[in-house]
């Protein structure tokens, strides 16, 4: 897979191939972020774009029609003795037209249908009766023509609104870079694209979607380590049922990338024995791991989420444990809870920050194992050198280094550009360690 960003923000022009694990290192506030925030968001847009354009067909359909079911109910109980709403049964007739007027093809047919509908309808009532229709019943009337200016709409421009929404979520109303009049994200595999084009606006919007294969990825991007704060005692005490599908809701950030909640959703949080031994099998060197930094155990009772370390009495509640001990046990709930697949696409922002160096290497370590043995796709914005050499060495001694891509950003006019640093890695591992080294060669921190 191969990201081609254009003026969008920061970057001016950058080619970032994420083929398992993609780092981009540099300082702060050069664009670093952008490219993983971008390709998450087209991910989970393209992932259910036709399924959100259905939905939203769906939904406006059945707002029509519900309107006049609530028309016509009026209209019989006045011409019968039944006072009470058939609400089930109306609902139900809404099911049931529902399909049918989606796939018709004219407006004489949908014209049709509605007839049959309002029938129908006033057959609840025991009603039969051939004068009111969708010419001469206002309700009636109004519906169709509402429906027939949704029908108008082409589906690109429910797609355009949708893809703008997305962005929204992730980077505001600027999406564009300030310089440009229009920008563009493409996501290129085996010659093919999935490419998207904003103008620049008081607030930037989708222009243009080009769509030359499916997209079967999955965007997972996991919040701050202070999520798990959500399942404290807290929440608990509030009669807060606790569940690993409650945690799940809380780990992924589901305004921006919600098609892997979603498809996990649809599935069901309870996996067989057999899952959870081939998932034991698939991530056992992840988790030792990761139990060598823990050094302990996450317990889930009626007291929300607590951790107990091995040898000591007593639990740690969350709210009471270190964002570094936080950031690991999220790191091993993403993996247990079988979030990782060969079609996740993993964006991960600085997810040193509240690492000591020591947990930094052990946290790269073990992103290198999981791409290995799931094959997953890893986007790493960092600007530790310690996390930036360890990715490196790790990628080498798990021989997976043919699938590590390296880059870095570099200033140009306007904004920034990305540049491929996988054969000179250590020129940007010296970039990143000159402050200390700066600080070190001073006289005075010799006497210190």
């Amino acid at each position: 897979m191969e990201l081609i960003l254009k003026n969008i923000l920061k970057v001016v022009d950058a080619t970032i191939k994420v083929d398992g694990i993609t780092v981009i290192a540099g300082s702060n506030n050069m664009g670093k972020s952008t490219a993983g925030k971008a390709l998450l968001t087209a991910i989970s847009a393209f992932a259910d774009m036709d399924q959100f354009i259905e939905k939203q067909r769906i939904l406006n359909l059945r707002k029509e029609l519900v309107k006049l079911g609530d028309a016509l109910d009026l209209f019989c109980k006045k011409n019968t003795n039944i006072v009470r709403k058939k609400t089930g049964k109306i609902n139900s007739t809404i099911d049931l037209y529902i399909p049918r007027i989606l796939e018709e093809e004219s407006g004489e047919a949908v014209q049709k249908d509605i007839d049959l509908f309002i029938r129908d309808i006033c057959g609840l009532y025991g009603l039969n009766i051939d004068y009111i229709n969708s010419e001469s019943f206002d309700a009636a009337m109004l519906a169709y023509s509402n429906i027939m200016e949704s029908f108008e709409l082409d589906d690109d421009e429910i797609g355009y609104r949708h893809v703008t929404d997305e962005f929204r979520k992730t980077f505001g109303d600027s999406v564009v870079n300030f310089n440009a009049s229009a920008g563009s994200i493409i996501v290129e595999e085996n010659g093919a694209a999935a490419g998207l084009t904003f103008t620049r606006d008081k607030k930037d919007y989708c222009s243009e979607i080009i769509r030359e294969y499916p997209m079967k990825y999955n965007a997972l991007s996991v919040g701050e380590p202070d999520v798990l704060n959500l399942f404290g005692s807290l929440a608990a005490s509030r009669a807060v049922k606790f569940s690993k599908k409650k945690l799940l809701r809380g780990l992924l950030q589901m305004d921006r990338y919600k098609s892997l909640w979603e498809a996990y959703e649809e599935d069901g949080p309870d996996k067989s024995i057999i899952d959870e031994i081939n998932l034991e099998r698939k991530f056992s060197q992840a988790l030792e791991k990761v139990q060598q930094v823990l050094n302990g155990y996450v317990v889930y009772d009626s007291n929300g989420l607590n951790f107990v370390e091995n040898g000591l009495e007593g639990k740690i509640p969350v709210e009471n444990m270190s964002t570094g001990l936080k950031s690991m046990v999220l790191l091993e709930q993403v993996i247990k809870l079988g979030l990782l697949t060969d079609n996740t696409v993993w964006g991960l922002d600085e997810p040193e920050i509240h690492l000591h160096p020591e947990w930094q290497i052990r946290y790269a370590e073990i992103i290198v194992l999981l791409q290995k043995y799931v094959g997953l796709k890893v986007v790493i914005a960092t600007h530790s050198p310690y996390f930036l050499k360890a990715i490196l060495y790790f990628s080498r001694k798990y021989e997976v280094i043919q699938n590590a891509n390296f880059y870095t950003t570099v200033n140009t006019n306007g904004g920034v550009c990305f540049e491929d640093v996988t054969n000179k890695v250590d020129s940007v591992f010296k970039q990143l360690t000159v402050p200390l080294f700066e600080i070190m060669e001073d006289t005075e921190f010799n006497d210190l």
